[in-house]
């Protein structure tokens, strides 16, 4: 029987369409199939009978549409019948998810987006409030920062404010200096400064004594000397002071006699610059912390004992003093010329055990030809090597701990 082309054209129509069908359920597949006949049949023209072929075909979804004609195998003469296969879509492909909120009218980027959701205020209605936080870094000026909603709504529902730390390099001033004379005192990191600078003025008071014309020995059952009250009294020959807690500036300069007999306060905790310049005695103040300039002090081979001092040796402070053996107790520091000219020293003793005592460059020790210093043995070898105490040669290192020196009261036992 012969077969008229036009039914392969309606054929071909039909599968065209199925294909179609199918793409309409596949999304992104943008292709069209097209099956087309090779050969004119004609019932008319007596071709006999027809081979035809069945025939599936695969196809993988790409971003081009793509068109394909489909014809015979040779051999066949047409086509009964073609599969159409679509493969999945590719697996990097995704499907676009999430929203995007818009706010304000304009062009917005939706690329990837599967929703838009449009909040553009419209004037009325409830208005669009925002929550909103800011960061405050604290500095040494007062900040002012306003915070207004951003663009898209009306105003701020709420505003969370962090204050970062402040830096570690800022502190909280604490502790107190306690000030003996007139004159700048550091207070830096010191939240207190208390002032003690004895007045003087006449006469005697219940605990001052503030000037006397006396000789010999004395005993004094007061608890301060005022500033010069025995001033250039070089007829005093002894002193008893039991209960004295603080003593003036220049309150005994150029006073007692030349003697080996010590003079012992054992009381006083504060001493007043210049108080005992050019007493050639002996001296140990076994509680006091705060002492003022000692110059010319004490007396070639005895002693000048602060074991409990805990303020610091300031720039001459003690230059040309007499006394070659020195306890300093815990002084922080020895400054420039601390302890500068007058005789020898033969003996140091350093009692500070958290840090060694820094010693000032420059010209800042006389020492004997030998100078032995006692300092706590956790700390030896560090002072051996530390800056300028390294470049005094006379020196001859020794533990404290188990020398004749490791007692504060030492100065009894001479």
């Amino acid at each position: 029987m012969a077969v008229n082309s036009g039914d392969f054209v309606q054929a071909a129509g039909l599968l065209n369409n199925l294909v179609e069908q199918a793409n309409g359920d596949l999304e992104h597949l943008d292709m069209s199939l097209y099956i087309s006949v090779g050969k004119n049949y004609d019932r008319e023209s007596g071709g006999g009978a027809v081979t035809l072929q069945s025939k599936s075909i695969t196809k993988t979804p790409t971003r081009q549409q793509q068109q394909q004609t489909v014809y015979p195998d040779p051999g066949f003469d047409g086509l009964s019948s073609v599969g159409v296969t679509v493969e999945a879509i590719p697996a990097e492909y995704v499907i676009p998810s999430g929203s995007v909120t818009i706010t304000e009218n304009g062009t917005v980027d939706v690329s990837g987006k599967a929703q838009a959701i449009v909040n553009v205020p419209t004037g009325g209605g409830e208005p669009s409030l925002q929550q909103k936080s800011v960061t405050v870094t604290p500095t040494t000026q007062q900040q002012q920062q306003t915070v207004t909603a951003d663009p898209g709504f009306d105003a701020l529902s709420s505003v969370g404010v962090t204050v970062e730390a402040i830096p570690p390099e800022y502190v909280i001033p604490s502790g107190s200096v306690t000030i003996t004379e007139n004159g700048t005192v550091d207070v830096s990191g010191k939240a207190q400064a208390i002032v003690n600078v004895p007045t003087g003025g006449g006469g005697w008071s219940d605990d001052e004594i503030a000037s006397a014309e006396i000789s010999g020995d004395i005993v004094l059952t007061v608890t301060k000397i005022a500033n010069y009250a025995f001033y250039g009294n070089r007829q005093l020959t002894g002193i008893s002071a039991p209960d004295v807690t603080n003593i003036g500036q220049n309150a005994f300069q150029n006073a007692f006699t030349t003697s080996d007999d010590p003079l012992i306060f054992p009381e006083v905790t504060t001493v007043g610059a210049n108080s005992f310049n050019g007493v050639y005695r002996p001296l140990f103040f076994p509680k006091c912390t705060t002492c003022g300039s000692m110059s010319a002090a004490g007396r070639s081979g005895g002693y000048l004992a602060m074991p409990k001092l805990t303020s610091a040796i300031a720039t001459d402070m003690f230059r040309t003093v007499y006394a070659t053996i020195l306890d300093l107790g815990k002084t922080p520091s020895i400054g420039t010329r601390g302890l500068y000219q007058g005789n020898g020293k033969t003996v140091i003793i350093l009692r500070k055990t958290d840090a060694i005592t820094t010693l000032a460059s420059g010209t800042t020790l006389t020492l004997a030809s030998t100078c032995d210093v006692y300092v706590p043995a956790a700390l030896l070898s560090t002072y051996e090597s530390a800056a300028n105490w390294s470049n005094y040669s006379q020196i001859v290192w020794h533990a404290l701990e188990g020398s004749p020196y490791e007692s504060e009261d030492w100065p009894l036992n001479q």
